[in-house]
């Protein structure tokens, strides 16, 4: 499986998350309190979010961060390019 398609993967996962969020999220406001599942819960569905985006990245290192030479360009570098 590629990157982009571990990626697609996992946004399905969390779109699928989203109504079990809302409910809790939902009973939170009725309670007037934060439950610790609601931050659990939530918690895991941002890490996922940024695991997506990890995915991304390293399937766009790996088709556009390579330069002739065989030497791997990094992509977010903030050191100048080399003159």
């Amino acid at each position: 499986m590629s990157y982009f398609e571990d990626a697609h993967t996992l946004v399905n996962h969390c779109e699928s998350k989203i109504g079990f969020l809302r409910t809790l999220h939902a009973q939170c406001l009725a309670d007037q309190a934060i439950k610790p599942e609601f931050q659990v819960e939530l918690k895991n569905f941002v890490e996922n979010l940024r695991s997506v985006l990890d995915y991304c990245a390293r399937g766009l290192f790996d088709k556009y961060g390579k330069v002739e030479g065989g030497e791997s360009q990094n992509l977010l570098s903030v050191r100048q390019a080399r003159e």
